[in-house]
């Protein structure tokens, strides 16, 4: 089963992360202060470590390729009309672009991140267990 490793996420400055507990959408709480450990794809190179990400109440978000070249990725998270929206990159939100994926929970204790609906570099889907 394919999946995608981290190139589902994208980031900068994004509002509503910090909205009371009545106005957030049940997603937000679902991602909220939680991490999770992606799935390798089949064609990835034996002994790679799978990469992690981490979101954080206040809309951070921290990837880590477990790469060492490639290092850890900060940036903002939040949900938008029931989609995950993510940006990584500088600080000038001009220069940023947003990400949007869908979201699903196929099994008890894992996600899986959807791309749009328009064509995608990457693989469609990402899939990943939480981490307790």
């Amino acid at each position: 089963m394919k999946q995608v490793t981290g190139a589902i996420l994208a980031g900068g400055i994004l509002a509503g992360c910090a909205l009371p507990e009545a106005e957030r959408d049940p997603l937000f709480d679902r991602l909220a202060g939680r991490s999770v450990v992606y799935d390798l794809p089949d064609w990835s190179e034996e002994g790679r470590v799978p990469p992690t990400q981490s979101w954080a109440e206040d809309g951070t978000t921290v990837f880590d390729t477990k790469y060492a070249l490639l290092g850890k990725r900060q940036g903002r998270w939040e949900i938008r009309r029931g989609q995950y929206c993510v940006q990584w990159g500088p600080e000038d939100p001009r220069r940023i672009d947003r990400t949007c994926w869908d979201v699903e929970f196929p099994d008890e204790g894992r996600v899986a991140f959807v791309a749009p609906h328009r064509p995608w570099l990457f693989l469609p889907r990402a899939e990943a267990r939480f981490i307790e």
